[in-house]
């Protein structure tokens, strides 16, 4: 791959499935801290590592159990962000804001990875990608893309990591 070629990938069973249930009884759970970070459309999220002016925090004491086996899988050298979002269904797809960032490393990549099956998507270019359990799209971090809610009855479930990969 070229030096500035744009990266997207899908990849389907992403996760062992032990690791994957692990993940989803903990997060999924009715004890698990959900915050309402958005009202429209409505959005929950449990921050697990954070980027405050440039320190990076680990938030959660749910790093090791969740974020840390797919880290690995990822052979990711630093994480500046990681994040676990829920979207409720909605009546019609929404937007869900992104905001990609202003200053762009190069070298930073992206992780979304769905925890379960809704008729919720990722739009990049003219291509939709329906949200599949066990689902993940890597990128580069600038790499633009969207996602809708679902509006069958089960929310979203999805994770967020930003990356810098090992150099091999």
């Amino acid at each position: 791959m070229e030096k500035n070629q744009k990266m997207f990938n899908v990849v389907n069973n992403f996760l062992d499935n032990d690791i994957l249930h692990k993940i989803k009884t903990i997060s999924l759970s009715e004890f698990f801290p959900w915050y309402i970070i958005n009202i429209k459309p409505y959005q929950l999220t449990h921050n697990v590592v954070i980027n405050l002016e440039g320190k990076i925090e680990v938030t959660s004491d749910f790093f090791y159990p969740i974020i840390q086996p797919i880290i690995k899988k990822l052979k990711a050298e630093r994480v500046f962000l990681s994040q676990l979002h829920m979207l409720p269904k909605t009546k019609e797809h929404e937007l869900l804001v992104h905001k990609f960032p202003l200053k762009e490393n190069s070298k930073e990549e992206k992780l979304i990875l769905f925890l379960n099956s809704s008729n919720g998507h990722i739009k990049r270019l003219e291509q939709k990608y329906e949200a599949i359990e066990n689902r993940a799209f890597l990128m580069k971090k600038r790499e633009p893309f969207q996602i809708y809610t679902s509006t069958n009855d089960l929310p979203m479930f999805f994770i967020e990591i930003d990356y810098l990969p090992q150099v091999i």
